[in-house]
């Protein structure tokens, strides 16, 4: 009798427990639909305990994600490893992580997930570009270039990929060979005022001050509302020695941040 009770009562708590789970791990998922990750965050730690072992890697999953979405990178790279953990080698996982680590400038832990995906699915398109990435930005330059083309070998649109060995063949003063790529993706998406600041800011390395105006011109008339063009726009009118302008601009650039809280 005695063990029965014993029998009925833990029954009792783990059903109440479950409940417990359910509701907290719904709370979080309706939370994160509506984009209150910070609050997301605080109900998945709280789930978290209560997790079954088949539950809890889909909570650690939400909570990364919720984390991430916050800005609490080095603790979503923590529940992301939780959560890989349980799953090793699970791909969306490592990408996830592997974005996180790029966020957090630990670029060799980016490369080594992006590596761990690609060994699974060498032409992940999505891991390549990662990689690529933080081979940029840790100077091997080289590899980097690898990485992007091979990407917009399996690619071709893929602008990312593009605007990344643009930026590629600058980092390497290959101007002519960044202009001429630049400038077949604005032929392609002459509507794209991102194409042409980046072709601006080429320019402005260059030298070519006027023409660099020319195509911060054509940005901001894409996106006249865009702060950072109007910044842009004042260091060219400095390289100038054209005072009067630059300080327009930084005027211009400073009423629109406050307009719309950049």
């Amino acid at each position: 009798m005695r063990h029965l009770l014993t029998f009925i009562l833990s029954l009792y708590t783990f059903l109440g427990l479950a409940q417990d789970y359910n509701a907290l791990y719904k709370e979080g998922v309706r939370l994160v639909d509506a984009k209150e990750f910070a609050q997301a965050a605080k109900v998945f730690e709280r789930a978290l305990p209560l997790a079954g072992e088949a539950a809890r890697f889909k909570t650690l999953v939400n909570l990364a994600y919720s984390q991430l979405m916050t800005g609490a990178t080095e603790r979503a790279v923590d529940s992301y490893t939780k959560a890989l953990e349980l799953k090793p080698g699970e791909t969306a996982l490592l990408f996830q992580r592997a974005n996180a680590y790029l966020q957090l400038e630990r670029y060799d832990k980016a490369i080594e997930d992006c590596n761990g995906i690609m060994e699974q699915h060498p032409d992940n398109s999505a891991a390549l570009l990662i990689s690529a990435q933080a081979y940029m930005l840790k100077g091997e330059y080289d590899k980097a270039k690898d990485g992007f083309v091979k990407v917009m070998t399996l690619e071709p649109e893929n602008t990312n990929a593009k605007l990344g060995l643009v930026q590629v063949y600058q980092k390497k003063e290959m101007f002519n060979e960044a202009l001429a790529l630049i400038g077949l993706m604005i032929e392609e998406e002459p509507s794209n005022p991102t194409l042409y600041i980046v072709r601006s800011d080429i320019e402005r390395e260059m030298g070519l001050y006027e023409l660099a105006l020319l195509d911060n011109d054509e940005a901001i008339k894409l996106w006249p509302e865009n702060p950072e063009y109007y910044t842009l726009r004042a260091i060219l009118y400095e390289k100038l020695d054209n005072k009067k302008e630059a300080e327009a601009c930084r005027k211009r650039a400073m009423a629109l941040k406050q307009k719309y809280s950049f």
